[in-house]
């Protein structure tokens, strides 16, 4: 009896176990490994939630896929400076995110300042017949503009100081304080040699503060630094992983940076059919000048952008696979005919020239992503989830 008992309480503890380990599998079981490291359920789900936060409002849904890659190509990254003892400390995460914040409020302030220019220059408009009705027409634009904007600035700091949110209908201001700044844009305009009485400006006052509110004028660095993150759209937290990334790629740079690229100057040339294709390319491998078949054979739906279709230079490491068979043939040479995707047009290239030369600052950019995408190779990833597998981008 005793060794049934004993034996039925080791069953109850296995199950207990069972069920509790599978409570917990939810968020610890492995959905990747990334160089024999694993990337958790719960993690995934984590940043599926900070990309639901950051894009609260936005049409485009979250992809577990897209969120589980990005995932794989910060743990390629962290790897990658591990095994090149590089590493971001936090004084250098808050140092950057300082610097983004300056930036960012350097370029708001500038183009704050640009509408408000414009907001003068409207209310100048409006207020140059009232002036002139009060024997102004003397007053120079640049002093009824400076008075102008004065008195703006003067509303923007009070509507600034109330935190003001203008609901539908309803005044930014109340009655007194714009009767007030009434009084003072009375006496802007008296130090330029005209007396306007205040209850005629407040009209303008009225609409001068519902402007700076409904238009977003009062927008505070902290403003400008939140309404960036919501456009790309990231959360803070979200931000500073990404500044953490950021940093650790330009450390990284020694590594993956080529000062020069070997790139390939492209004309192209789209045709309808296998049989003007064939014919181009012909004429082309024959010594016909590039510009007299592209003018005889190019689509005329498709305008070429210089009389030989020049395409622009590539370099080689970002050219699409469709075109990698380009890559085979010297300055000079022209290529078999690309099919498109339906089957309905077929491009085909020459080489114009082949050259050495530094990657432009976009191309930087793509040439660190080839660079982290190759360490697949050396720190295999395996996506043990088949519903979230997704192709290297």
């Amino acid at each position: 009896m005793a060794k049934r008992l004993s034996g039925l309480r080791l069953v109850l503890v296995g199950v207990i176990l069972a069920v509790a380990l599978s409570a917990c599998s939810f968020s610890t079981d492995t959905v990747a490994t990334v160089g024999g490291e694993r990337i958790t359920r719960g993690e995934l789900h984590a940043a599926i939630a900070t990309a639901q936060a950051a894009g609260q409002g936005a049409s485009l849904p979250v992809d577990p896929a897209a969120i589980l890659n990005d995932l794989i190509s910060d743990r390629l990254l962290v790897l990658a400076g591990r095994d090149q003892r590089v590493q971001v400390t936090p004084g250098e995460i808050n140092a950057k995110i300082a610097e983004d914040v300056t930036a960012i409020n350097a370029g708001s302030a500038q183009n704050r300042d640009q509408q408000i220019g414009n907001l003068v220059v409207g209310a100048s408009r409006e207020l140059r017949p009232i002036v002139n009705n009060y024997g102004g027409n003397a007053i120079p634009e640049a002093d009824l503009q400076a008075v102008i904007a004065q008195e703006i600035a003067g509303l923007r700091n009070l509507l600034v100081a109330r935190g003001t949110v203008m609901r539908q209908g309803s005044a930014p201001l109340p009655d007194q304080t714009i009767e007030d700044q009434a009084i003072t844009f009375r006496n802007g305009l008296a130090g330029k040699g005209v007396a306007v009485p205040p209850e005629t400006l407040e009209p303008l006052v009225t609409v001068l503060a519902q402007r700076l509110v409904s238009d977003g004028y009062l927008a505070t660095p902290v403003d400008d630094f939140q309404a960036v993150l919501a456009q790309a759209p990231l959360t803070n937290k979200a931000y500073q992983q990404n500044v953490h990334q950021r940093l650790l790629l330009e450390k990284l740079r020694p590594v993956w940076y080529k000062p020069e690229v070997r790139a390939v100057v492209l004309q192209g040339l789209l045709t309808d059919s296998p049989a003007k294709a064939q014919e181009a390319i012909q004429k082309a491998r024959a010594g016909t000048p590039f510009a007299e078949v592209v003018k005889a054979y190019h689509l005329a739906t498709s305008p070429s952008q210089t009389p030989d279709n020049t395409l622009g230079s590539f370099p080689v490491e970002l050219l699409p696979q469709q075109l990698r068979s380009v890559l085979k043939l010297e300055e000079g040479a022209v290529s078999e005919p690309i099919v498109s995707v339906d089957g309905r047009q077929f491009t085909i290239y020459r080489i114009a020239k082949i050259e050495q030369r530094a990657p432009t600052t976009q191309e930087e950019s793509r040439l660190a992503q080839v660079w982290l995408d190759g360490l697949r190779a050396k720190y295999p990833v395996t996506i043990l989830d088949p519903a979230l597998s997704t192709p290297v981008r």
